[in-house]
């Protein structure tokens, strides 16, 4: 009898784990916005001549405003206004006042994630990916990555 509640146990511990690494998309926010970013990255693409795997687009915190521009190998290719950052995220233009809304979003994950890591904002930016159909996110320093951010908690500071 002790053996069957042992193995019970080891079942329902399993279950449990099992259960939390499940990710649902109940409103479908993570496939629009992947959607989105991978349509802008192919816009992009056409903009530039380069692959759309190849581009890397960089968020910086600069005093009370973001600088967000497309890199390819380390390089500037393009400045990306917050106008265009909104159509990045939402596949739309926005509305008047998102501007404001979006820069203040992104400081804030920009600053929370700082914090998180102990780093100084000079080097420390967030880097967006769309390689394959699949939109990555990471906070970097420098060139080193600290952590790769799941799409979802970019979501959740966008739609705070």
């Amino acid at each position: 009898m002790e053996q069957n509640t042992h193995k019970r146990f080891s079942l329902k511990q399993k279950l449990k784990k099992a259960v939390s690494d499940i990710h649902i998309d109940v409103f479908g926010y993570e496939k629009n916005v992947t959607r989105n970013v991978v349509a802008y990255f192919d816009k992009l693409s056409k903009e530039t001549g380069l692959p759309s795997d190849q581009i890397i687009v960089r968020m910086f915190k600069q005093q009370h405003t973001v600088k967000t521009c497309v890199h390819q190998k380390g390089k500037v290719v393009k400045d990306i206004s917050v106008q265009e950052l909104i159509e990045l995220f939402t596949g739309t233009m926005g509305m008047p006042g998102m501007e404001e809304k979006m820069t203040d979003r992104i400081i804030g994950l920009i600053t929370d994630l700082m914090r998180q890591h102990k780093q100084e904002h000079h080097q420390f930016h967030v880097c967006i990916l769309a390689q394959n159909g699949q939109v990555s996110v990471h906070a970097v320093n420098g060139n080193t990555v600290l952590e790769t951010i799941p799409l979802t908690v970019l979501i959740q500071y966008f739609t705070r």
